[in-house]
């Protein structure tokens, strides 16, 4: 029987979509495989057995006071990207992310309402995207549902890297991620700006 706080976690990630969409509606075309799994209202998206699609979160943490974000070179992807990783039985996808950071980065973060009042814990970006198999871990092809939340910390604060998962890290302006090779860090970057207008220089 599926853990009763798994269940609870998937019900809140189907909620996330929904509040995203109402956001973003334009996104709702290349979600759909997500929207369909969750409709299936079981925590199977949760498990990282399940090789349809299964849900891993990240987070983008941000200083507003140098305008920066923090990234992770990734050991096996090679890219810069946001902290993130696997669901682990965690009581919500925002604390999900924000232990990924901690874990990867040794950064404690706190909430940002980036988008109005109480918005602390609603997705900045949600994409899905292919994983390569992956012979060593007995993985094969599936895809990844990324939810990645926003978050702040200062930028003084000393970088730890988990040697074993990344490469390293750093912080990194705002403006650097339009040049991200990856197509979903750019599309953070544009969000980021305009959920932060000072970013852009307005």
């Amino acid at each position: 029987m599926m853990n009763q706080a798994m269940e609870a976690v998937a019900r809140s990630a189907r909620d996330l979509l929904k509040a995203y969409l109402a956001r973003y509606p334009g996104e709702a075309t290349r979600l759909i495989q997500l929207h369909e799994q969750l409709e299936l209202g079981n925590a199977n998206v949760l498990l990282r057995s399940t090789m349809l699609g299964h849900i891993t979160t990240s987070m983008v943490v941000f200083d507003p006071v140098t305008r920066k974000v923090l990234l992770i070179a990734h050991g096996t992807y090679k890219d810069w990207m946001p902290p993130g990783g696997h669901y682990e039985l965690d009581l919500s996808l925002w604390l999900s992310a924000a232990r990924e950071v901690l874990e990867e980065t040794s950064v404690v973060v706190t909430p940002l309402d980036w988008y109005g009042a109480g918005s602390a814990e609603l997705p900045i970006d949600i994409d899905t995207h292919p994983i390569p198999a992956n012979a060593n871990k007995g993985e094969g092809d599936h895809f990844h549902h990324d939810f990645t939340f926003v978050a702040t910390a200062s930028s003084d604060v000393p970088l730890v890297p988990q040697l074993a998962e990344v490469n390293a890290v750093d912080w990194v302006l705002v403006d650097e991620l339009r040049n991200s090779p990856l197509e979903r860090v750019r599309r953070l970057g544009a969000k980021l700006e305009e959920a932060f207008p000072a970013i852009a220089g307005h």
